[in-house]
């Protein structure tokens, strides 16, 4: 997974997204109320599911919990399905396309 977050580095970057790997048998027992739009409640139980070895979540900028899965392949997905978000395609609009800092120079 780390291998395909550096590979995906600038679209990463170019679609503002953060990439945060968390161990949930380490997070804290909170109330999830005090959480940023419960993102930490969503990752708690995580814990308590059948098969915790693996959860990628994509979390949109407002705090809902937009896909998640058990495939540490779908990051490329995950990517896609950004770009199909209403935020993303007005900036890919406004800077005329999609990955701009991500083509080489020259």
């Amino acid at each position: 997974m780390r291998a395909s977050v550096d590979e995906l580095r600038c679209q990463l970057m170019d679609r503002d997204t953060d990439v945060r790997f968390v161990d949930t048998s380490d997070l804290p027992d909170a109330d999830a109320a005090k959480t940023p739009a419960g993102v930490l409640a969503e990752l708690m139980q995580l814990r308590s599911r059948d098969n915790p070895d693996f959860e990628m979540l994509l979390i949109g900028k407002d705090g809902g919990v937009k896909a998640r899965t058990g495939d540490p392949d779908a990051l490329e997905d995950f990517l896609s399905q950004i770009d199909t978000m209403s935020m993303r395609r007005a900036e890919m609009r406004a800077e005329g396309g999609g990955d701009s800092a991500c083509q080489p120079e020259g």
